[in-house]
């Protein structure tokens, strides 16, 4: 069968602003994150075009919305050309394999992406201008310690095997 890409995406998307238009209406704050999949390129869309999606996710975009696109591999289809056409930023496009392992990984991963962005609006903002990469993504202990060896202390250096800084001027050990 053909994929109607385009014209299913708009529907989705169509979808999520009525939902999140309902929440805003009855004073809950929301936010939402919206993965489209495919297994192929569009075929045999009868309504909407690429421009059309791109149009919808560009206005859907920022700080309340994050659209992110799975392509799973068919053989030749570039997924990262169909979603970037579509205006979904090259950070929420996932291209997992074919096999049943990494499709359920891509799915654990975009899982644990909307959940974190989920949690405060400063994930969320974070995540929306990052990606599945981004900072709000890191766990707090990860980046504790990204922290911690970026600027170490000189015990800390010395307890984990990092050398003291030398003085550049003269070449001697730093403080």
């Amino acid at each position: 069968g053909g994929t109607p890409l385009y014209d299913q995406s708009i529907v989705i998307l169509g979808t999520v602003i009525a939902e999140y238009q309902r929440f805003i209406d009855n004073g809950v704050v929301a936010r939402s994150v919206t993965l489209i999949v495919t297994d192929g390129n569009d075929e045999h869309s009868m309504n909407a075009t690429a421009k059309a999606v791109r149009s919808i996710v560009k206005d859907l975009l920022g700080e309340k919305h994050i659209v992110a696109g799975m392509g799973i591999d068919d053989g030749h289809t570039d997924f990262r050309k169909v979603f970037s056409e579509m205006g979904i930023p090259d950070e929420w496009i996932l291209t997992p394999g074919n096999t049943k392992s990494e499709i359920r990984k891509a799915f654990g991963a975009f899982s644990k992406s909307a959940v974190r962005a989920s949690q405060s609006a400063k994930n969320f903002s974070a995540a929306a201008a990052g990606g599945f990469a981004s900072p709000g993504f890191i766990s707090r202990s990860r980046l504790m310690l990204l922290r911690l060896l970026s600027t170490p202390s000189t015990a800390t250096r010395s307890s984990i095997g990092v050398p003291r800084p030398r003085c550049p001027a003269i070449g001697a050990p730093g403080r």
